[in-house]
């Protein structure tokens, strides 16, 4: 049996791009655009795309959907809920991720904005698109959902109510007794968002 796997994305265009993946790979997708149809989805689908429309919505509004979206999954049968964040950050990222958490009752995110194959990378905990600190892209300039700096850990802080932790790429690449280690001193100083 797969493990099930609910996804929150707040578009659109990346709904369908992450469950397009997963179809490709043999599962069982299907993408819903209207949070109350939620209940309604068959116990045989592998992969769900909540699409909540919520990026240019005001923080408290996304914050909502994104909270009614986890609790509606947090209780169907996932294995897994993961909120699908725009790469360039864009939107309402801490105020969703507060309500994924709120929603579905985690006392913990991992954040993980780096899509090298695309050209996202995070290094020191800025992130870069093509190499361009992402402060200084054309995307920087969205007219709906400006972005001011390239430092994640402030971008999530600035929309959120919960504590932000980074973990950087020099210990990830360390790998994963590092890494569980590293993530623990996060936990530890009471970090509820941890940025990889």
């Amino acid at each position: 049996m797969k493990d099930k796997v609910a996804i929150i994305a707040d578009d659109f265009t990346g709904s369908n791009d992450t469950g397009v993946h997963f179809s490709k790979d043999g599962f069982t997708t299907v993408v819903v655009f209207d949070i109350e149809k939620i209940e309604n989805i068959d116990e045989k689908v592998d992969v769900v795309v909540v699409d909540t429309e919520s990026r240019a919505d005001d923080p408290k509004i996304a914050y909502k959907k994104a909270y009614k979206a986890a609790e509606k999954l947090n209780k169907k049968s996932f294995k897994y809920i993961y909120k699908k964040l725009d790469s360039t950050l864009r939107g309402n990222i801490g105020s969703e991720i507060d309500g994924v958490m709120d929603g579905g009752k985690f006392d913990l995110a991992i954040v993980a904005p780096a899509l090298p194959d695309n050209g996202r990378k995070t290094i020191g905990g800025n992130q870069f698109v093509h190499d361009i600190p992402l402060e200084k892209t054309e995307i920087a300039n969205d007219p709906i959902t400006p972005i001011k700096h390239s430092y994640i850990k402030d971008i999530i802080s600035e929309q959120c109510e919960k504590s932000v932790g980074l973990i950087n790429l020099k210990d990830v690449l360390k790998g994963k007794n590092n890494l569980e280690e590293k993530i623990d001193e996060e936990i530890k100083k009471q970090k509820e968002i941890i940025i990889i």
